[in-house]
């Protein structure tokens, strides 16, 4: 573990690329383990919200959102510390609103199915989380906001003007033709 999070933070500075689920993964487990030195736990805790800044893909930060990082005391899988759910979170809405039709039923579901898991304390943060879930299941079904695609054609194209569509041809095409004499 404190390999990876010696791999983690040299990819953060050296390149600034997002890491892969599993080294993020890592880096959250180790973090949450109560068996860690508490400077390890401290350095995987931040490469891992630094990692959650960088990361730009909702569906791979809702995967780790929904990812146990062991058990708790009355024996039932437990998610990583609220502060990290938090911050993952709140990601996943920024990205959804700076790129909607990323929000799928498939990401949703994924944060629910663990929600009975946030843990309860504090209750203010708990309750942010779950709106915050509340906030991104409203981004399904959005269409994104910009589109690579022209709008289709019918009403448009037939109202051009023959002028404007012979400004759009190819200059060869408008060149006047020399006559022999």
């Amino acid at each position: 573990a404190a390999t990876a999070a010696a791999m983690a933070l040299k990819s953060l500075s050296e390149i600034e690329a997002p890491l892969p689920f599993r080294e993020m993964k890592e880096l959250m487990v180790c973090g949450q383990s109560s068996s860690a030195e508490q400077t390890l736990q401290q350095t995987c805790t931040a490469a891992l919200l630094l990692c959650v800044e960088a990361e730009t893909q909702p569906q791979q930060l809702a995967h780790l959102f929904s990812t146990t990082v062991g058990k708790a005391r009355d024996g039932e899988e437990r998610l990583a510390d609220i502060n990290i759910l938090e911050a993952i979170a709140k990601r996943i809405v920024h990205l959804l609103g700076s790129a909607q039709g990323q929000a799928t039923d498939v990401l949703v579901n994924s944060l629910r199915k663990v929600e009975r898991l946030i843990p309860e304390e504090p209750r203010d943060q708990s309750y942010r989380i779950k709106d915050l879930i509340k906030q991104i299941a409203a981004f399904v079904g959005h269409a994104p906001q910009h589109t690579l695609s022209r709008p289709s054609s019918g009403r448009q194209d037939s109202e051009r003007s023959k002028a404007e569509r012979v400004s759009m041809a190819p200059a060869v095409l408008c060149t006047p033709r020399r006559t022999r004499g």
